[in-house]
């Protein structure tokens, strides 16, 4: 592929267009994260005693609400996977319900911890020895799904990579707040102790987590409603309830 024609594939498919259907599917979710971040302010001020207001807790309503957009995304992406039959789009489900499985089944804090103890890991900079044995375990399985990913992606259609990238983006955003924050998390805190820091660094890496994953299901709440245009009986309406299928996010084997 050469220079132009990377430039001219960047300039039909990039920005991606904001349709109403990601923008209020994201809006919406965007003010469930912003009430449950408010209800953990209430929880740490003593006015609602529910832990499952905590939005760190395993278990509460932010960690369900996470789960269900995990969800989302991955049915989604497997659902776009079987409609291309692009490999990039399935590499991508694959990512997106191992996150979560990890996640809802707590994989990487219980092998973060039996690695601490299986290769006797150090404390290093404020770090924890479970934290760097979480860090190992997550490079065991993320490692080889990111290089399936770019060989996939190598083999995909320009449909199928204008799909995943932005999906990408949100995931490397996930990452940055789930891994990148926490890390800093541990270091800061476990270094000087400052009334508020730790739930200043928990609103900051759970609400992060938060908005990353409501961009990713309003994207691909997106790409699926494109997909699949809903149109009224004749005798009802002569015209598309959805409006005309979106012709350049559309190609591919129905």
């Amino acid at each position: 592929m050469t220079l132009a024609s990377l430039r001219a594939t960047a300039r039909d498919h990039w920005p991606p267009a904001l349709s109403p259907t990601f923008r209020v599917a994201t809006a919406a979710l965007l003010v469930a994260d912003l009430a449950l971040i408010a209800l953990f302010g209430a929880y740490k001020l003593g006015w609602v005693t529910d832990l499952a207001f905590h939005i760190g807790e395993d278990g509460g309503h932010g960690e369900v609400l996470q789960y269900a957009k995990l969800l989302w995304a991955g049915v989604g992406a497997l659902w776009f996977a079987h409609r291309t039959r692009e490999p990039v789009c399935a590499v991508l489900a694959v990512l997106l319900l191992v996150l979560l499985l990890d996640d809802g089944a707590m994989l990487h804090e219980r092998a973060g911890e039996w690695l601490a103890v299986a290769l006797s890991l150090p404390a290093v900079a404020g770090l924890r020895p479970q934290d760097l044995g979480e860090v190992l375990f997550l490079a065991t399985w993320a490692g080889p799904l990111f290089v399936a990913g770019a060989l996939a992606y190598g083999r995909s259609g320009p449909d199928a990579r204008a799909f995943v990238l932005p999906a990408v983006g949100a995931i490397a955003l996930l990452a940055g707040f789930g891994v990148g924050v926490d890390l800093v998390h541990q270091m800061v805190t476990g270094s000087v102790e400052v009334r508020g820091l730790d739930s200043a660094f928990m609103v900051l890496e759970e609400g992060g987590e938060m908005v990353a994953l409501s961009i990713l299901v309003g994207w691909t709440a997106d790409r699926v409603v494109a997909r699949v245009p809903v149109s009224l009986p004749a005798r009802l309406s002569g015209r598309s309830v959805g409006g005309p299928r979106d012709a350049r996010w559309s190609s591919g084997p129905e």
